[in-house]
């Protein structure tokens, strides 16, 4: 599937995404694009609303998180949970919100607005090559986008099932600063072997997901 550039993933424009089967999917990214735009204070407002929308839509999964809260943190408060959860919630929507701004960014702007909390371990990073291991957090797009502007790495990447045009703009945003993608069933070796500085590893589940 290469196209010469550094990823694995296809990053090359096919007709086929202008079919009528992928209008939905071009007017979502639409959407993310304009949001782009407007501010990180209109999307988390739009986030909290969004989060009220979720919950009302979508309660069973809802009650999942709120258990599998309830049985990590027996010792804390039920008020103190539905608040992380609540939390939770509008940051995840938030995540989606922005990633219309992570696709367009350019290099250096995510690593001018984050807080990097542990940099002297980013720096040695530009060292020498290490393995970062997260789990799928809200802001995991962020970070990773984040780390690529100014270090050299590689990631694995799990395709769409059954939207090669997602693939096509998830791998145009994770690769655009050089990152190698490589799907998850080729494994630890190529990852290995790449002349890197790190290699992206991403849990498959987060405490608040678990199902």
């Amino acid at each position: 599937m290469s196209d010469g550039s550094t990823t694995t993933v296809s990053r090359r424009f096919r007709w086929g995404f202008l079919a009528p089967s992928n209008w939905p999917t071009w007017l979502g990214l639409g959407l993310l694009w304009l949001l782009s735009f407007l501010g990180h204070p209109f999307r988390w407002r739009l986030a909290r609303g969004l989060a009220r929308v979720y919950r009302r839509i979508n309660p069973r999964r809802v009650g999942i998180m709120a258990t599998n809260l309830a049985l990590c943190f027996p010792e804390e408060s039920e008020a103190t949970r539905a608040r992380w959860l609540e939390r939770h919630l509008r940051l995840h929507v938030l995540a989606l919100l922005d990633l219309g701004r992570i696709h367009r960014a350019r290099r250096g702007t995510l690593t001018d607005e984050a807080r990097i909390v542990d940099e002297p371990l980013l720096k040695r990073l530009w060292a020498e090559p290490g393995v970062i291991l997260t789990v799928h957090s809200v802001g995991l797009e962020w970070a990773a986008a984040m780390l690529a502007e100014t270090v050299p790495g590689s990631t694995i990447y799990k395709p769409f099932a059954g939207n090669p045009l997602l693939d096509w703009w998830f791998a145009g945003m994770r690769s655009r600063h050089g990152t190698l993608i490589q799907p998850r069933e080729r494994g630890m070796k190529p990852h290995l072997r790449a002349s890197v500085s790190y290699t992206h590893l991403r849990a498959h589940e987060t405490v608040l997901d678990l199902v």
